[in-house]
């Protein structure tokens, strides 16, 4: 706009310089109304010009802020993916440390399992052999009967015939032996 205000200017001065008969009054009004528009328009442009240079600032200072923000976000991500493979890297090795336990898990149930075999059959075979015990418990308390039996004719029969019984230094008879050696075995 300047220089099509300029143009003007000089036109008018060549066509003053030229003499085409405008009165130099004229002349003068004419130029100072064309000055005055090309101040008007100057200014205005001036404005346009220091609105549009503040708005290129600010836009300049949101695009700096924008760039601040997005390289924080982009450390902030980094950061989150190095968090997100560590914790990918804890995840595998607790699952590791899952499956191991597991193996441990199962391995134990079967050792389990065998102990309970085991000690089933070790109560069959106890309650097998307590009813040997019992079975000879009662054998012996016949055995002590019978040997009660057989011992109580021969004292009752000794004051008839002495029968000739060999006595241990003890003064123990066989018969009392066999008694107190079948009542020790019950008592076991």
């Amino acid at each position: 706009m300047k220089k099509i205000a300029m143009v003007l200017v000089a036109g008018g001065m060549i066509s003053m310089l030229t003499g085409c008969g405008v009165p130099q009054e004229e002349h003068d009004q004419i130029v100072n109304e064309i000055e005055a528009k090309a101040a008007t328009t100057e200014q205005g442009l001036n404005d346009k010009i220091a609105e549009l240079e503040d708005s290129l600032k600010a836009e300049k200072s949101m695009v700096a802020e924008t760039e601040s923000k997005l390289g924080d976000a982009k450390s902030e991500i980094k950061k989150l993916k190095a968090k997100a493979s560590e914790t990918e890297d804890s995840l595998a090795a607790a699952e590791s440390k899952v499956a191991e336990l597991e193996s441990a898990l199962e391995s134990a149930k079967s050792v389990s399992a065998a102990a309970v075999e085991v000690a089933a059959e070790a109560k069959e075979k106890f309650a097998a052999l307590q009813g040997e015990v019992d079975a000879l418990k009662a054998r012996v308390e016949m055995y002590k009967k019978n040997i009660q039996a057989v011992s109580a004719p021969a004292v009752a029969s000794s004051s008839a015939v002495a029968p000739v019984v060999e006595e241990d230094p003890a003064g123990e008879s066989a018969v009392e032996k066999a008694a107190k050696l079948l009542e020790k075995m019950g008592s076991k």
